[in-house]
């Protein structure tokens, strides 16, 4: 059953404000789609203070899908995953509204 709905905070920029590669960021999608069977994509702005203490803009992509519970340890390893390999501090997901960060 998909009573979960799941929103995957994709950062354009790593933790130093430095872009993401395309390719990287097309792959956290197409493992995202693999998990839930598809996501709506939306594009926003997101500013943060990195652990220098310096503001960091960045264009943002939030991922949402409807999912069941079963599928929430695996998108967790996936945030885990993008977190290392995209340079991040830290990812968001939500989980029906309730947010949690790798």
């Amino acid at each position: 059953m998909t009573d979960t709905i799941v929103k995957f905070y994709l950062a354009r920029a790593d933790r130093n404000g430095e872009s993401v590669q395309d390719d990287k960021l097309e792959s956290i999608k197409v493992k995202l789609a693999k998990i839930t069977g598809g996501f709506s994509q939306y594009d926003i702005k997101g500013y943060w203070i990195n652990e220098n203490q310096i503001l960091i803009k960045e264009s943002t992509q939030i991922l949402e899908s409807f999912t069941d519970q079963s599928k929430i340890e695996e998108i967790q390893a996936l945030a885990a995953d993008y977190k290392e390999s995209c340079n991040q501090e830290s990812v968001l997901i939500t989980i029906n509204g309730a947010p949690v960060f790798s």
